[in-house]
């Protein structure tokens, strides 16, 4: 997964795309792996389909994250999915209350680490 964001890090149409095939080929390959490599293979993907301007889909990967339980094994990828979904929600000045939720509960998690 490192690998993937190293990949995406060049910002290149063609190096995002690759790094978002090898996420996918991740995610159908580990059916039964744990929660949080799955919340954070997620995590990447929401971020390569940012990178590429697919706002709609990363949004749609985010909000699959905020559905699942909470672990705090897994805060980090947590607060930073709520975290990106609230940007999400601020740039296509969507209605301010799900982004304000996000951000609460995501310093909620933050200040009780």
């Amino acid at each position: 997964m490192l690998e993937c964001y190293a990949t995406m890090a060049t910002r290149q149409k063609h190096d995002i795309e690759s790094a978002l095939m090898r996420l996918q080929k991740i995610a159908r390959e580990d059916t039964i792996g744990l929660e949080k490599e799955k919340i954070s293979n997620m995590l990447a993907m929401a971020t390569g389909l940012t990178m590429l301007k697919q706002v709609a889909k990363a949004k749609n990967q985010l909000r699959a994250i905020d559905r699942m339980p909470f672990k705090w094994d897994d805060a980090d990828a947590f607060e930073r999915a709520w975290l990106m979904l609230a940007n999400i929600h601020m740039q296509v000045r969507a209605s301010i209350k799900p982004f304000h939720s996000r951000c609460k509960r995501g310093l909620i998690v933050d200040l009780t680490k």
